[in-house]
């Protein structure tokens, strides 16, 4: 039985950095997803999961902050 990958979440708005992050990531033992801006970070949040986010703090629809902020909570388990 084999375990689950890990989630990665790779947030940021200019698309060489994120492309660079999924080749590193995406050729490991990562299940990695890419949001282009904030809006769309939160839209995946809750469906993805993630494990671990790469959040750029300055983008121009929300801000990092403001993703952190809004993103949706995780229920106790």
């Amino acid at each position: 039985m084999s375990e689950r990958k890990k989630k990665i979440l790779i947030v940021d708005d200019e698309d060489i950095v994120r492309r660079a992050l999924f080749w590193v990531l995406d050729r490991s033992v990562f299940e990695v997803f890419e949001a282009k801006d904030g809006v769309e970070a939160l839209e995946m949040w809750g469906d993805v999961k993630p494990d671990l986010v790469f959040l750029d703090v300055l983008m121009l629809s929300k801000t990092g902050v403001q993703v952190l902020e809004e993103r949706p909570s995780e229920k106790p388990k």
